[in-house]
């Protein structure tokens, strides 16, 4: 059986491989370099990064389909005593000189009616000290007289009952509340701020004094001061961050505003952009680019969209709703959509906004599809690469065992044969 199996292999290899001459070996050697070489350029090319197509919105297809720089804000150190607070309470006296500071109020003498208490009787048991209220008490007529004659420095009543009351009078401290110190105080204990809890009364502080500072000096008095910032610091989230929003916001959306409020109308604007802070605070990055777009607009010499400050905080609020879903490329749909101005104003400018940057999102989101896409055929490329660089290297390591063999035997017969 071992002698069949020899003579086997001998058959073989004498009727199929010794007739194959050197160049076959040299071919077969040579293709598989080539599948090598095919395959590592093919690996290269497709190990590219992929590269996202261009977005572009046609501005015709807006309407065929139509259906800060923010200011530093200083931190409060957590560390604060109530020196720290009479320094910044110093600092707000300052900015509103013409409100009250010093006449926290009166102390009015008031009366009551009360049970009145015989200072002190005897038991008849020895025991004395002893105060009793005669309120409940039935006295008559000539008892009580007795009585009111005994206590003649006090204003005793006898009561239906036959008791006896007294109407005593006492002092009662009551707070000017137009003075801004008892505002503030008032407002701490709303919002349950302890007296010692002096970070948080300095905060307060500090964000008034930046709320005032944006009013002329002689339009905010008390009342403005109650209405405006006791009640907003009650209600709402008053803060340094949202006054300084809306104090960058509104010379962008306000045209010709000088930077002071003066005028009921200009405290109407601030009140309601600073309301728009304190529902959705956006980014300086968002209101940098929507005051591109605003500018443009402020600049076209006949404007077909009369466009007001309210508008253009619609501006600010759309661009922001498609910043967080477009990431950067906002930038780049924000300055497409600027240099066709002229044409948007002429076509609905807030719709065409709203209608261009949706468009946009849509091709953003297309490019990224394909995008992936191409990425993952170039992957699928990559595999078929290696698998055939692999197939190389396997038949030149085929074919060099195979030669390494027949020389082996070539070698054997030789010493045979000898």
């Amino acid at each position: 059986m071992k002698q069949k199996i020899i003579n086997l292999f001998n058959s073989l290899e004498e009727k199929y491989f010794f007739p194959m001459g050197r160049r076959t070996w040299q071919g077969l050697s040579f293709l598989g370099l080539a599948a090598i070489i095919c395959g590592l350029l093919f690996f290269f090319l497709n190990a590219t990064p992929t590269i996202r197509d261009g977005v572009e919105v046609e501005k015709e297809e807006v309407i065929d389909e139509e259906v800060i720089e923010e200011d530093y804000i200083e931190e409060t150190s957590s560390n604060c005593d109530k020196e720290d607070y009479e320094e910044e309470l110093n600092k707000l006296k300052l900015v509103l000189s013409n409100c009250e500071f010093t006449d926290l109020g009166d102390s009015l003498e008031r009366t009551k009616i009360q049970a009145f208490e015989l200072p002190k009787i005897d038991d008849g048991a020895g025991d004395s000290g002893i105060e009793v209220a005669v309120e409940e008490t039935y006295f008559s007529q000539s008892e009580f007289d007795s009585i009111k004659t005994l206590y003649s420095s006090k204003d005793l009543y006898r009561n239906y009952w036959g008791g006896i009351n007294e109407k005593v009078s006492y002092k009662e401290f009551r707070p000017n509340m137009k003075a801004i110190p008892n505002q503030l105080n008032n407002l701490y204990d709303q919002k349950g701020i302890d007296s010692a809890e002096f970070c948080k009364k300095i905060s307060i502080v500090k964000a008034v004094n930046s709320y005032v500072k944006q009013f002329d000096f002689n339009y905010f008095n008390q009342y403005k001061i109650y209405r405006e910032c006791y009640q907003g610091f009650l209600y709402y989230d008053f803060s340094n961050k949202s006054i300084t929003w809306a104090k960058a916001v509104m010379p962008i959306v306000v045209v010709d505003f000088d930077g002071i409020i003066a005028v009921n109308e200009q405290h109407r604007q601030f009140k309601r952009i600073h309301k728009m802070a304190l529902k959705n605070y956006i980014s300086e990055e968002v209101v940098k680019l929507a005051e591109s777009t605003i500018e443009e607009h402020q600049e076209l010499e006949e404007p077909e969209s009369d466009l007001n400050y309210r508008d253009y905080l619609s501006v600010i609020s759309t661009i922001d709703s498609y910043s967080s879903s477009m990431g950067d490329d906002i930038e780049s749909a924000v300055d497409d959509f600027n240099d066709d101005i002229d044409y948007f104003d002429q076509n609905n400018f807030l719709r065409s906004l709203d209608r261009y940057l949706e468009l946009y999102l849509q091709r953003v989101s297309d490019a990224e599809s394909d995008k992936i896409a191409r990425s993952a055929e170039k992957a699928e490329k990559r595999v078929f690469s290696g698998m055939l660089m692999a197939a190389g290297f396997a038949l030149i390591l085929l074919i060099g065992i195979i030669l390494l063999l027949f020389s082996i035997q070539n070698i054997l017969k030789k010493n045979i044969d000898k």
